[in-house]
């Protein structure tokens, strides 16, 4: 079993407070991919496998809230 990177355990919260759903895997290259899926829309968001800064669980966050926002939510 491997460990939820802590940026991916992020965005999974911030998409179950908003009432949609984070789905993930790890791609062949330097990111992982991850869906956001709310009432049958969805959109895809990346991110880095390693990220490099502090801010990773704020961007992480962000991006699903920027990917909710996009899809009309």
């Amino acid at each position: 079993m491997c460990r939820i990177p802590e940026h991916i355990q992020a965005a999974i919260s911030e998409a179950a407070k908003l009432n949609a759903t984070f789905t993930w895997s790890i791609s062949s290259g330097n990111h992982i991919e991850g869906v956001v899926s709310v009432r049958g829309k969805s959109r895809k968001v990346y991110f880095a496998k390693t990220p490099s800064d502090c801010n990773a669980r704020w961007d992480a966050k962000r991006n699903v809230r920027y990917a909710l926002k996009a899809i009309g939510v």
